[in-house]
């Protein structure tokens, strides 16, 4: 799990950045931290492909407005959870333009930033699936993350935002285990999440990777009309 922590004090980042750890330990998950001084520095790892499952981000920094950081990230990512830590409580409800998850507060940080991270981490687990890959590992993958799946030698090849796995298992049973209103089989054993699609062709779709899948053209009706009941939701 890739988590970004943006502070521009670094007594409190350090300080933050222990809490995040001791609570992921304690739960018994695997955390790579990023940290960063400067909102600027932030959005520059997302130019360089990166991309995170969290974000702890400071709303006062010296030289830039973590309200207005936010708003390039949503640009960029329009999933990932945001946690605002800030010494400020008069912005909070700024936090509903960028869908944020949270507000800590720092006065109260060791008390409150533990809830919402458990807050975050409930949610992922239950808008995730557990895959055991062929390397033995047991990986637990959001839904949002997954671009395509498609089998592959009696199992199955999942393709994710940064990441190819793959699993001994079915592609029957995996697909089994994602949301239909989201997911949706365009080719014989080929399934896309329908979010993922940038554009749909003849005999093909371009995925947001820009990779492209053959797609049925008895499943092409369906597809396009699952596509458009997604953007009529997000208008």
């Amino acid at each position: 799990m890739r988590i970004g922590i943006c502070e521009d004090e670094q007594l409190f980042l350090e300080f933050e950045v222990k809490i995040v750890q001791d609570f992921f330990t304690a739960h018994n998950e695997v955390v790579e931290i990023h940290t960063f001084s400067d909102g600027t520095e932030l959005l520059e790892s997302y130019g360089g492909k990166d991309c995170y499952d969290l974000i702890l981000l400071d709303l006062q920094m010296t030289h830039s407005d973590g309200m207005e950081i936010a708003g390039a990230i949503r640009q960029l990512d329009r999933t990932v959870p945001i946690i605002f830590v800030t010494g400020v409580e008069h912005r909070a409800l700024e936090g509903y333009h960028v869908e944020a998850l949270d507000y800590v507060v720092k006065s109260d940080i060791d008390n409150r930033l533990p809830t919402s991270l458990l807050r975050f981490l409930d949610k992922r687990r239950e808008s995730s699936i557990a895959l055991e890959t062929t390397n033995g590992e047991t990986i637990i993958l959001p839904y949002e993350r997954i671009l395509s799946l498609e089998s592959e030698k009696r199992g199955v090849k999942i393709t994710a935002l940064t990441e190819t796995y793959y699993s001994a298992q079915p592609i029957s049973k995996v697909a089994a285990l994602l949301p239909q209103q989201h997911f949706m089989e365009i080719y014989k054993s080929v399934f896309v999440q329908l979010r993922a699609i940038k554009r749909i062709g003849s005999d093909y779709v371009e995925m947001a990777d820009g990779s492209t899948l053959p797609l049925s053209r008895r499943k092409k009706k369906r597809v396009m009309s699952g596509v458009l009941e997604l953007v009529k939701g997000r208008i």
